[in-house]
């Protein structure tokens, strides 16, 4: 173990659009993926954000969104 620290941001869209245009889904266990960013250091947070699509403007985008979330 190391006494190195880590602290993981995640931008949302950016993590979404990655996943679906390179593995063609978008499903993920983001406590999973944090550990392996971390790769046994020392965790001191992981930070997830996101801009909310406008359900009246983009239903279709909000619904995707929602889902994924």
């Amino acid at each position: 173990m190391t006494d190195q620290r880590v602290m993981v941001f995640i931008d949302g869209s950016n993590l979404y659009h990655s996943l679906r245009s390179r593995f063609g889904r978008t499903a993920l266990q983001l406590d999973a993926f944090v550990e392996r960013l971390v790769a046994g250091r020392r965790l001191v947070r992981a930070y997830y954000y996101n801009a909310e699509f406008d359900p009246a403007r983009e239903p279709q985008k909000y619904e995707d969104q929602q889902r994924f979330l």
